[in-house]
């Protein structure tokens, strides 16, 4: 009897030791898992976006992420430019991708559009852009000039054609179009003359394009950038050069525009 009352009391009390390590292991979890904040806009409204980088996007933070092609493009299906977005991807067959995104509370976001309107049509204000070379990590300006040649604007929108001077490219022409409402704004941009690579066209008219579009989603709003570039690479052998320089342009531009004081 002795021996089962031991056996007994050895068992309760190792039960119960048991019992308070399965408590201590699963508070720190529970805990932790209480203090990653859900993300500001349902997951549902990006695509493949990686579990870090959706983390970020709750927490305030731009996130620049480089998709491979179309199909890893996150632009939200209840953006506006969605479809035109993917198809011109799809169908332009872009090499060189870029997007930049961020999700603010509305009192935030609505305190930010006013400059960030101011930045983003301040074409001639592109050339001050510094950016770092992703390969030297020295700084240089986004654009050498930026010199508008044509185009009109009004409160709602406008056009402008521009030539910029873009270091190792040179000189070539761009047209930006624009679109304001009050609960939406809509950028493109597109070459109109080729860039050429040490005396090698890199880049054809119409291959170098910029899209934005900033719009509220419940609570917050979403902005959502995309730089891409069409560009023969030498087949493959300036592919890393090549892509150091526009991704790095890229990320530059839109983290200037935005200007959010985040870093992702």
């Amino acid at each position: 009897m002795k021996h089962n009352r031991d056996t007994t009391r050895w068992f309760c009390t190792g039960l119960g030791i048991l019992c308070c390590l399965v408590v201590l292991i699963a508070f720190p979890l529970a805990a932790s898992a209480q203090a990653v904040p859900a993300p500001a806009v349902s997951v549902a409204a990006f695509r493949n976006l990686s579990p870090e980088e959706l983390l970020l996007l709750s927490q305030g933070q731009t996130v620049f992420r480089q998709p491979e092609n179309w199909k890893g493009l996150s632009v939200p299906a209840s953006a506006s430019i969605y479809r035109e977005v993917e198809d011109t991807i799809r169908k332009g067959g872009h090499n060189y991708i870029g997007e930049v995104i961020l999700v603010l509370p509305k009192h935030q976001a609505e305190a930010l559009l006013p400059m960030l309107k101011e930045r983003l049509l301040d074409f001639e204000g592109y050339a001050g852009i510094p950016y770092q070379a992703r390969r030297s990590r020295r700084w240089y300006d986004l654009f050498d000039y930026v010199k508008v040649v044509g185009g009109s604007r009004n409160n709602d929108g406008g056009t402008v054609d521009v030539l910029q001077f873009m270091e190792p490219f040179g000189e070539y022409g761009s047209t930006f179009v624009w679109g304001i409402k009050p609960d939406s704004m809509i950028y493109a941009g597109i070459n109109t003359s080729s860039l050429s690579y040490k005396g090698v066209r890199a880049v054809s008219p119409g291959n170098l394009i910029w899209r934005f579009h900033a719009y509220p989603e419940g609570g917050y709003w979403v902005f959502y950038g995309l730089g891409a570039v069409k560009a023969f690479d030498l087949f493959g052998t300036l592919h890393e050069r090549l892509s150091a320089s526009f991704m790095a342009r890229i990320e530059a531009f839109f983290r200037h525009v935005y200007d959010s004081g985040s870093a992702g």
